[in-house]
């Protein structure tokens, strides 16, 4: 699947949460060797806490059912699954994978059909297919990291940042009240992702009152 930027950011919370995990990796290479095992047979062999990444697994399992002959509507997995429709930002990642989905199968993907069958959540939607408009198909947001990245926790530092308390976790990274300590202790939210984007570059060239601004962009090894 070739996907914007924005499936990193906004989020295929596709609960793709790079927390140290393994199991999305797992459930991909489970995937590839028993292409008709179902996230039910699966989860059955793993810790209980691996359901935290159950909107990352439905997405990965999306994927292969629209990229075979049989695609399945996000409809059914919510019916499956009812508790993802208790995270916005998770419902948003998952309506967006197949939006990315649909475009790779039928070269194009209606923002319309959407709207009718997802209406409640018709603004936010708009916006994310903006953005995903703006910034062009040139990443592919399924794709696994060479290795899994831990991201940093609440009471923690990363760089010259201390994370006072978790804001939101999304598609590919966590978002955090933070104080950058070299600027006087300001606030700020600081978002951490492991994987390479557009994202800030193309942010930052908008001014609207619903798109934070970016103030700065920083890279660790």
């Amino acid at each position: 699947m070739r996907a914007s930027d924005t499936a990193r950011s906004l989020s295929v919370g596709l609960s793709l949460r790079l927390d140290g995990s393994t199991c999305l990796a797992d459930y991909a290479d489970f995937v590839r060797r028993s292409p008709h095992i179902s996230i039910e047979t699966f989860l059955r062999t793993r810790p209980a806490e691996d359901r935290f990444h159950l909107a990352g697994l439905v997405a990965l399992e999306m994927r292969e059912c629209w990229r075979g002959d049989a695609p399945e509507p996000l409809e059914n997995y919510l019916a499956r699954y009812p508790e993802l429709r208790d995270d916005k930002e998770q419902l948003l990642d998952l309506i967006y994978a197949e939006y990315c989905l649909k475009a790779e199968r039928d070269g194009a993907a209606g923002s319309e059909e959407y709207y009718e069958r997802f209406p409640d959540y018709r603004e936010s939607l708009a916006r994310l297919f903006c953005v995903h408009d703006l910034i062009g198909r040139d990443a592919d947001p399924f794709a696994p990291l060479d290795r899994p990245v831990p991201l940093p926790e609440a009471g923690g530092a990363f760089l010259d940042f201390l994370l006072v308390r978790e804001l939101g976790r999304g598609a590919f990274g966590r978002v955090f009240l933070a104080r950058q300590t070299t600027l006087g202790d300001r606030l700020v939210a600081l978002k951490i992702t492991a994987r390479p984007t557009i994202e800030p570059e193309t942010m930052a060239r908008m001014d609207h009152p619903h798109i934070v601004p970016v103030y700065s962009v920083h890279h660790d090894e």
